[in-house]
């Protein structure tokens, strides 16, 4: 068809075009009319990416990573803060509404070339918008840091177990003690006997704190792979320095230089040239497997995250401080049990009572460092609240807003009179191209290629409908069907295309 054939089309069915563009225009006005009016309270926050490792990004064939991962910590922040989670907290502290509906109302969306975060709430009652903004970024903070503490939190829990643990057993052994002394009379040792008790505690002492020191890292290894599974990255989470040959031999020597040491210090003092030097020794050894352990971690990385691999680079060092503590506890061990003996040996009445100031000091010492740890672990906690992938500031709080959303009613409407313009003209050829019949002589002279050389004159509508082919017949039937199907359809879509935009609103 050419442009005028085109014309002719458009300007014969005009009536569709006409409607279809008043029914669309119509039912846009009257949907933004009789909408309530929207409040949108809006919270900023400030989103700063934390980069694990400064240093790698200098190089030049990771600096291209920073762009990305610090697009992917926003996008990341900006899907938990409409996490279910996070809406959950929202709707128990809020009331009166479900996680479902807040899903619809909360919004977030980082401010493209700069470190803000923008959570917008749209609800009906102005008040209401702001606090819905306002616990969403409050109980979003308490959230993040939440599971960033996870693995701290882990820890610092298990440390106020054993400390209290550490007080009933203390309470316990002092009262055993006083006891003894009030039922025989007995106050001290003799000088020989309470250098050998003595002794005897220290190495107590220091067997307890290397068992203390490798179930503390036992345990924080274990929660930081548990961390890792959940990422589901199986790869990942197995990563571990257990099977290395390497770690396995330098294990071994440490052992064997904690041994010697032990026995060394039964004779020497710790500022004795030959325990100083075996000390030296066991520190280069200390050094060592953790080189070795950071190059199984290098080797195994396999291209993951900088949080990840953070994780588990905690993770690998937990287990070298395991290592290192059961190497410690293994070489006292032995010499422990000579000790023993010889404190076996005193007479009854010395022997309870060196074994009862002896139980007194071991959970005196052993109460100090877990009170320690316990100070160190929460600590560790309320700086890992902040640790994670990004620190989240809240900057400024929402205010009710004064006026309401603008319904932006020229624009839609326009929006809507275009798209009936364009789906009018669409039923119009649609229409022209499914009407078989011949009207005029031009269209005669097209479909059969030779002149018209007369025209019967127009007939009554009774007689046409008798002299029309069966054709004709199903088309004039068809046609306008298929016509009312179509504009029903077309102001179907535009309906629903207007209420998919006031939800989104």
């Amino acid at each position: 068809m050419e442009l005028r054939e085109y014309y002719e089309v458009l300007r014969k069915r005009v009536w569709m075009i006409i409607l279809l563009v008043v029914v669309a225009t119509g039912g846009v006005i009257y949907q933004v009319t009789n909408a309530p009016d929207q409040y949108q309270a809006e919270v900023s926050m400030l989103v700063t990416p934390r980069v694990i490792a400064p240093t790698a990004f200098q190089d030049t064939p990771l600096s291209t990573f920073a762009g990305t991962y610090r697009e992917t910590v926003m996008a990341n922040i900006a899907l938990l803060v409409q996490s279910k989670a996070v809406l959950e907290r929202v709707a128990a502290k809020v009331g009166g509404v479900t996680p479902k509906a807040l899903s619809k109302q909360v919004t977030a969306k980082a401010i493209r070339g700069s470190d803000f975060l923008i959570i917008s709430v749209k609800d009906r009652n102005p008040e209401r918008a702001a606090l819905i903004a306002n616990t969403t970024a409050r109980q979003f903070v308490t959230f993040y840091g939440e599971i960033n503490r996870t693995e701290a939190t882990s820890t610092r829990k298990f440390i106020e177990n054993q400390l209290a643990q550490a007080r009933k057993t203390l309470a316990s052994a002092e009262r055993a003690l006083l006891d003894f002394k009030t039922r025989t009379g007995t106050i001290v040792l003799p000088t020989e006997m309470e250098r050998l008790v003595d002794r005897a505690l220290g190495m107590e002492d220091a067997y307890e704190a290397a068992l203390l020191n490798e179930r503390v890292a036992r345990v924080r290894a274990e929660s930081i792979q548990a961390r890792l599974k959940a990422g589901g990255d199986p790869r990942v989470a197995s990563v571990s320095i257990a099977t290395n040959p390497v770690v396995g031999q330098l294990r071994d020597h440490l052992t064997q230089l904690e041994l010697q040491l032990a026995g060394l210090q039964q004779v020497y003092t710790d500022q004795h040239p030959r325990v100083v030097a075996l000390m030296g020794q066991i520190q280069e050894a200390r050094e060592r497997l953790r080189q070795e352990a950071q190059r199984v971690v290098a080797d195994q990385s396999m291209g993951v995250s900088p949080i990840r691999e953070m994780l588990i680079r905690e993770q690998v060092n937990a287990e070298v401080d395991a290592v290192v503590a059961r190497a410690r506890a293994t070489g006292v061990s032995q010499n422990l049990g000579r000790m023993r003996a010889r404190l076996a040996g005193l007479p009854r009445n010395e022997l309870t009572l060196a074994r009862l100031q002896r139980d007194v000091r071991i959970a005196e010492d052993l109460f100090i460092k877990l009170a320690a740890l316990h100070q160190e672990a929460v600590i560790r906690e309320n700086r890992a609240a902040t640790a994670g992938q990004a620190a989240t500031v809240i900057v400024d709080l929402a205010a009710a807003p004064a006026e309401p959303v603008p319904k932006q009613l020229p624009l839609k409407a326009g929006m809507a009179g275009l798209m009936g313009i364009v789906l009018g003209a669409a039923l119009a050829l649609l229409s022209e191209s499914l009407d078989t019949r011949v009207r005029s002589s031009r269209e005669a002279e097209g479909a059969y290629g030779v002149p018209v050389l007369a025209a019967i004159p127009t007939i009554n509508a009774h007689t046409h409908r008798q002299l029309t082919t069966a054709q004709g017949v199903i088309g004039s039937i068809i046609l306008p069907a298929l016509l009312a199907l179509l504009v029903a359809a077309a102001t179907l879509g535009i309906f629903m295309f207007q209420a998919s935009a006031m939800a989104i609103r």
